[in-house]
């Protein structure tokens, strides 16, 4: 009995289940980038500017933030628990980041329209004052802005990409917390009226 001879394998075959084999690797490859992006970034988000994870994760809502004390672009000192009694909206961004950019007119944009009825101090992650400073003058940005330059305010409220806000009443308790850019003025308006309802 002769034994049927097997046809030979084309050259386009043996191709085809290379070109397929490497199609899975690249997809395996995507997913596994895109969830390491998922943890280490906010919507809308980059991360902080000192590449390590924080220990700490955001404040919930009605827990009492941790104190700080950082001292501003003209050289004042602020002290988070002596605000108390006042709304406080704490804004965490960097120079760098380009969803900051994104956001700052609307959150001056907010901080006309809220006047005094709450204390918005920028939080800048790991720069200087001269860089921050030329920023802010070309951007055209008026509020108070505080220097956080080793991040470790930033890493304390487990702020893992910025921009992040934060909104605190007059009772000192988290009302509202939304790690992104603040793409519009209304949304901006609704979660500190939160804090300025003590809600």
């Amino acid at each position: 009995m002769v034994a049927k001879k097997q046809a030979p394998v084309s050259l386009g075959q043996k191709y085809f289940w290379v070109w397929v084999g490497l199609g899975v690797v690249v997809i395996i490859l995507i997913a596994y980038l895109a969830g390491k992006g998922a943890g280490s970034n906010q919507a809308g988000g980059n991360t902080n500017g000192n590449g390590g994870t924080p220990a700490a994760v955001l404040p919930d809502i009605g827990q009492t933030p941790p104190d700080f004390t950082l001292t501003s672009l003209n050289g004042k000192t602020y002290t988070l628990s002596q605000l108390r009694g006042h709304p406080v909206w704490l804004n965490f961004w960097a120079t760098w980041c380009v969803w900051c950019k994104r956001e700052l007119p609307n959150v001056e944009a907010a901080h006309k329209a809220l006047g005094n009825k709450i204390i918005l101090l920028g939080i800048d992650e790991g720069e200087g004052p001269n860089t921050v400073r030329s920023q802010l003058k070309n951007l055209g940005i008026d509020y108070t802005v505080l220097l956080d330059r080793n991040s470790s305010v930033g890493n304390e409220y487990g702020v893992r990409g910025i921009p992040t806000s934060i909104f605190i009443n007059a009772q000192g308790k988290v009302t509202a917390v939304y790690p992104g850019a603040f793409l519009d003025e209304k949304s901006i308006l609704q979660d500190a009226q939160s804090a300025i309802a003590g809600s």
